[in-house]
């Protein structure tokens, strides 16, 4: 699931046939992976908290 994509798109793209799969970030060092990509592009965390905001 990349770029916010959401259940819906998803789901359609796998019964379309699309191969599709789950990013997930785990382990002892997640905290610096997360700010590395942030870092390598700040306007992803302006889009994770809109993102943030519309489910809330």
């Amino acid at each position: 699931m990349l770029r916010g994509l959401g259940i819906d798109q998803l789901s359609t793209m796998r019964d379309l046939g699309h191969p599709i799969r789950e990013y997930v970030v785990f382990g002892t060092q997640w905290w610096l992976y997360v700010c590395n990509r942030i870092a390598e592009d700040p306007a992803r965390l302006v889009q994770a908290l809109i993102d943030a905001g519309r489910r809330a």
